[in-house]
């Protein structure tokens, strides 16, 4: 939300995209030896015996900590790139240079919002350089612009740079809770452990949608959660 206010302040075109296979691509930064089953076409192709196996030397899907190896990895090329973490969220970095009167504030060229693999962008002409010089790194996979879905939110930029994220779909799929005929004649007594379990995926949906798209729902969703201990029909079946 943060990458998406300052696009849309900008009027700069939000931008989406992926990188593929991101947690193959993080350095190891322990001195752990960890070693690998390699699998038979692997066996294959390096001429390993039944005896040998492999050692581990970079990320890899599975490992516990692959999504931080790889966030070290792009933060480090985005720093090498001139960019600075955003002291709001260590996920935004902001690409900024300085006016030539050293007096007058930085000038915010482009931001960038990750999240585990999948990126938000916008930014000047200053930017496009840059953000070649990423890719060439990282190779993106897919990229939206204009109208595209990221992270579950549908984004869509109107003309003159406003940003509208929707959750439509997602809202209307939120299952209500079931509650029979005969229970909501006593609207007074507790929940049942079903009602009590649909309650709870309830509201967590509803924090999804509070979260990304919905805050209006933010004030009602807390006094919802601050009810779950000592829920009663009264509140389920509405």
């Amino acid at each position: 939300m943060l990458a998406l206010q300052c696009i849309a302040s900008h009027q700069w075109a939000a931008r989406s995209f992926d990188i593929r296979t991101a947690f193959l691509r993080g350095s190891r930064q322990d001195s752990r030896i960890l070693g690998i089953e390699p699998p038979a076409e692997l066996r294959c192709r390096m001429d390993l015996n039944d005896e040998e196996a492999c050692e581990l030397l970079k990320g890899a899907y599975g490992l516990i900590n692959a999504p931080l190896l790889w966030y070290c990895e792009l933060k480090s090329t985005l720093l090498g790139l001139g960019f600075i973490i955003s002291p709001l969220d260590p996920c935004l970095f902001v690409f900024s240079k300085k006016c030539p009167n050293h007096a007058e504030p930085s000038v915010i060229h482009a931001v960038l919002g990750i999240h585990v693999d999948d990126g938000i962008r916008g930014g000047d002409h200053h930017f496009q350089q840059v953000i070649k010089a990423l890719e060439a790194k990282f190779p993106f996979g897919c990229q939206g612009q204009g109208s595209f879905t990221f992270t579950g939110v549908n984004i869509h930029q109107e003309h003159n740079g406003d940003i509208l994220p929707s959750q439509r779909e997602y809202t209307n799929d939120i299952i209500p809770i079931d509650v029979n005929r005969d229970r909501r004649k006593n609207l007074e007594i507790p929940v049942n452990n079903v009602e009590l379990q649909q309650l709870r995926r309830f509201i967590g949906s509803l924090q999804n949608a509070a979260t990304n798209s919905r805050p209006d729902l933010s004030c009602t969703l807390s006094l919802l959660q601050a009810r779950v201990t000592c829920a009663t029909v009264a509140i389920v079946a509405r």
